[in-house]
């Protein structure tokens, strides 16, 4: 009676509902058809672990016996199924096997066929080399673990093997490392096996590599662990070595498939959606998605949903440590499409504005989806870093993408990055260092300090200049100077009107309208946000494209008291903000319409906008204007009776606007003193 089950894994952690699921399948049953369960996943996932834990919880349900082989599927010399089956057979008590491989396959199964016998096929290839060992009886069980799915094998259970979960991993490395150590540096051990990106291999490597040295500090080998490019170094411990396990996968891969593994590695992006597969591999949609779901097979990619692929992180560091030549290549490919995308969704929404002309034009077969933007904005970081990059070319897609996707901190970092590594470009940094001053993150000393410097950077840059003129009049309007916000957007418009850029006109005489209406110059103020509106009409074939015309003409007449037409604006964009997914806008618009019905003396009306104007500011942590919308729900709630709330109002407002150096901290302790009063 054969007992061929290696030994269980003593500090076996975790999979709760991946054991009892394979259990319930392989428990002996009324049927006729003979239950298999196949375990797939990636190298280093815990396959073989979970299906040794399995087989000997079932060994009592099969008291014929258990036959164990690795099939060493994952390497370059996979047994075949003629040798397993004199192998087992010998097992089974036969001395002599017949020669014939379909002789031994078929008196394999008689000898099974009225025994309760567990097999377990370990590391398997596919599915060609599980069928011949096969039994043909019900009353025997099979339990497979492979690297690919085996969709070839029918009547199958499928288990797919996923890393483990935080808590699960964390529990896995105490076990090994012990309680104390674990314990007292919990912080850190929770950074280590996160490094290891929860993959049971890796921790397991790394927790014997601790346990094996107790005056190391589990910060220590988390530091270790930090630098990618040292990570797969020092994941090895005894024959244990993550780099090994990868490799034997990949070595596996034809030259096409392992061409892609490389090349789909090489952007920084969490996930890679198949249009951005497509660019980076060369290749046409459809051969380029057969390849990416080929990876996939043989898990050494991941997708969570159709069109979208993954790496698990350290299979991400193992690609990119098998350098491809067509690396830069293939980042300027993803680059190109991305740009084009861009500029398509900004001709799309600003027909007529001059600043798509410096980027692709080339067929574009899918739209720009804002919700990509923090990927592309960490994709432009990456080739700015590059020796050869061409920042000027890479700023002009983050001024593209500012207009066209909701703001975030990630701009920030992308801008301060070019800013850094401008170097001898001064056109970059100039460009670069204008985009920082319009963004609400920065504070007001060094917006101007970035304005500023722009100009003086710009050179001959006409566009740079005229943007970085305009962007410092907003500042100047800030700081309550409306003459002279007037006198330098108007310096800024008037070079876009010699550079015959009415797009760029029209953009930026909705900022000069609400400064010459500041500036007590109200009728001027409506001509100029009524020409913006005709202007971006007119290039939008009949009506605007974007929702800022609209907003900026509600802007405007609601600053000269036309408050019934400036709500009808402000209603246009925030149904046009919502369709193309500007938060912040809508966040911006919803608020100064509370505040025309603050005016009018619909306190309801104001208290119920204020509220949602506040929920989407804070979502998009537009600090400035949570404020603004504070101040608006304070004076609503007052109004309504709810003093208290009113306060409370008032007071995170003033909060901001102090931590901020914005001078509407002195309206906030005006009010607030009255609330007081």
């Amino acid at each position: 009676m054969p007992r061929q089950l290696p030994a269980d894994v003593a500090d076996f952690t975790g999979r709760e509902s991946e054991v009892e699921a394979m259990a319930a399948a392989l428990r002996p049953r009324q049927t006729s058809a003979l239950a298999v369960c196949a375990v797939a996943g990636a190298g280093g996932v815990g396959k073989t672990a979970l299906a040794v834990h399995v087989a000997h919880r079932l060994a009592g349900d099969y008291p014929d016996g258990q036959l164990f082989v690795d099939l060493r599927g994952s390497g370059s010399r996979p047994l075949e199924p003629d040798l397993v089956l004199g192998s087992f057979l010998r097992a089974l008590g036969l001395e002599e096997a017949p020669e014939e491989p379909d002789e031994r396959a078929a008196l394999y199964r008689s000898i099974l066929a009225d025994r309760r016998m567990l097999v377990v096929l370990d590391n398997a290839a596919g599915a060609g080399q599980v069928r011949p060992l096969l039994p043909g009886s019900a009353t025997c069980g099979v339990l497979v673990t492979s690297r690919a799915r085996l969709t070839g094998l029918s009547g199958v259970r499928q288990v797919d093997l996923e890393v483990l979960g935080p808590v699960a991993a964390l529990r896995l490395f105490t076990r090994i490392v012990g309680e104390q150590r674990a314990t007292a540096e919990r912080g850190a051990a929770m950074d280590l096996v996160a490094a290891c990106g929860f993959l049971p291999l890796a921790i397991r490597i790394a927790a014997a590599r601790l346990a094996a040295r107790p005056g190391w500090s589990v910060a220590g080998m988390r530091d270790r662990l930090s630098d990618e490019r040292r990570r797969l170094s020092e994941l090895r411990a005894g024959d244990l070595a993550i780099e090994a396990t990868f490799a034997l996968g990949y070595e596996q891969l034809d030259e096409a498939h392992a061409r892609a593994f490389r090349l789909l590695a090489v952007p920084d992006m969490a996930d890679v959606p198949l249009r951005a597969a497509v660019a980076l591999l060369d290749l046409p949609e459809q051969e380029a998605e057969a390849v990416c779901e080929a990876l996939v097979d043989v898990s050494m990619l991941e997708s969570l949903s159709p069109g979208r692929y993954r790496f698990h992180d350290l299979l991400r560091v193992f690609a990119r440590s098998r350098v491809d030549p067509d690396a830069d290549a293939a980042l300027d490919r993803l680059l190109d499409y991305s740009a084009a995308a861009v500029a398509g969704r900004f001709r799309s929404l600003f027909p007529g504005d001059r600043r798509a002309d410096l980027l692709p034009t080339g067929e574009v077969h899918d739209a720009f989806d804002p919700a990509e933007t923090d990927a592309l904005l960490s994709v432009v970081r990456q080739a700015a870093t590059r020796k050869h990059a061409d920042r000027y070319r890479l700023a002009w897609i983050v001024d593209m993408l500012t207009d066209v996707a909701p703001e975030s901190v990630a701009f920030q970092h992308t801008l301060d990055l070019l800013v850094a590594r401008a170097g001898d470009e001064p056109r970059a940094e100039g460009l670069a260092r204008y985009l920082r001053s319009t963004l609400s993150s920065a504070d007001r000393q060094a917006r101007r300090s970035d304005a500023l410097a722009a100009i003086d950077l710009a050179q001959d840059d006409q566009y740079v200049t005229a943007v970085a003129t305009v962007s410092l009049g907003a500042q100047v309007y800030d700081d309550g100077d409306y003459r002279a916000s007037v006198e330098l957007i108007r310096r800024g418009l008037d070079i876009f009107a010699d550079r015959g850029d009415r797009g760029a006109q029209a953009l930026w005489l909705g900022l000069l309208a609400r400064s010459l209406a500041a500036a007590d110059e109200p009728r001027q103020a409506v001509e100029a946000a009524r020409s913006a509106y005709r202007v971006h009409a007119e290039l939008g074939g009949g009506a605007p494209r974007h929702p800022w015309a609209p907003y900026q003409l509600a802007v405007t007449l609601q600053a000269v008291g036309s408050l019934d037409e400036a709500l009808r604006m402000y209603e246009a964009a925030v149904t046009g903000f919502g369709e193309i997914g500007e938060l912040d806008w809508i966040g911006t618009a919803t608020t100064r319409m509370a505040d025309i019905h603050l005016t009018l003396g619909d306190h309801a009306r104001a208290l119920e906008l204020a509220e949602q104007g506040l929920v989407a500011l804070r979502e998009v942590d537009d600090e400035h204007w949570q404020g603004k919308a504070l101040m608006i729900l304070g004076q609503a709630l007052t109004a309504a009776g709810q003093r208290e709330r009113g306060h409370a109002c008032y007071t995170e407002a003033l909060e901001i606007f102090d931590r901020l150096c914005l001078p509407e901290a002195e309206d906030a302790r005006s009010l607030l003193a009255e609330v007081n009063a």
